[in-house]
């Protein structure tokens, strides 16, 4: 076997208004980094509650994960959704 390794500094996982080209570079870094974790870390199951309609698995899709890992999605899914719609009422409160 092998190994990857990236390195990003700070400016990878937070922004810096002062250097937006760095920045944005550093962030790329990490975020392809982490895209290559999660499509081949070999998940053999991914379970969730609720399906997000807005951001969830159904809009990025399968592309993501390694193409063994199996997808169990809406497992109590009202009860799940209640419980999402709730947390996010309270935070719009705030």
């Amino acid at each position: 076997g092998g190994a990857i390794v990236n390195t990003a500094s700070i400016n990878g996982l937070v922004g810096n208004a002062a250097q937006p080209g760095y920045t944005a570079t550093k962030h790329g870094v990490v975020g392809l980094t982490r895209h290559g974790a999660l499509r081949w870390a070999q998940l053999g199951r991914l379970v969730f509650g609720a399906f997000d309609e807005k951001q969830g698995y159904r809009r990025i899709g399968g592309s993501l994960l390694h193409p063994k890992t199996q997808v169990m999605g809406g497992i109590l899914e009202p009860q799940c959704a209640d419980l999402m719609k709730a947390f996010f009422r309270r935070k719009r409160a705030l």
